[in-house]
């Protein structure tokens, strides 16, 4: 769900979105604000398709049920204007979520496997573990609007509201 809400809130530059709030940080959510006030100050506007391909591998829950590590591989998010991002796809990555004190889990970063990485089999996750894993893409209909993304200002990008003091703890 979060990245789905990522690429919804992106693609109108609307990041005040409830759902997107539920999903992701705070702190991570103005940071999508700020890049996109930046693509549209550069002219480099971009929109998703559909939510990054992702497939969960393993969730690690910490001892205190406060946090867990969510491994998971991932395959190349299409955007238009297509582009050649020079990365590896399919890749590995984890995605940190937090409890927050509010009761709802928030992503808090997403980053590659601190290596090595080891799966509950002993299987290492690696780029080419993620080569023999079924990830399944989504795209939205209608696709997304570019133009109309592209006609907008950096001023117009909607941020998050004030965080509560639960939602970033």
């Amino acid at each position: 769900m979060a990245e789905t809400e990522f690429a919804l809130a992106s693609n109108v530059a609307d990041f005040s979105r409830p759902e997107l709030l539920n999903s992701w940080t705070y702190f991570r959510v103005a940071d999508f604000a700020g890049a996109v006030r930046g693509d549209l100050l550069y002219g480099t506007p971009k929109v998703y398709t559909g939510p990054l391909p992702f497939a969960p591998v393993e969730v690690r829950v910490a001892d205190d049920g406060k946090s867990a590590e969510v491994a998971a591989c991932i395959d190349n998010q299409e955007i238009l204007p297509s582009q050649y991002d020079g990365n590896r796809w399919p890749n590995a990555v984890v995605f940190w979520v937090d409890l927050m004190d509010d009761g709802l889990r928030r992503v808090r970063a997403v980053g590659p496997p601190p290596e090595p990485f080891r799966l509950a089999d002993g299987t290492e996750l690696t780029a080419e573990y993620c080569d023999t894993v079924p990830i399944h893409r989504a795209v939205f209909e209608p696709v997304p609007d570019l133009a109309a993304l592209g006609e907008k200002d950096r001023g117009d990008v909607v941020p998050p509201p004030s965080p509560s003091p639960s939602a970033t703890s």
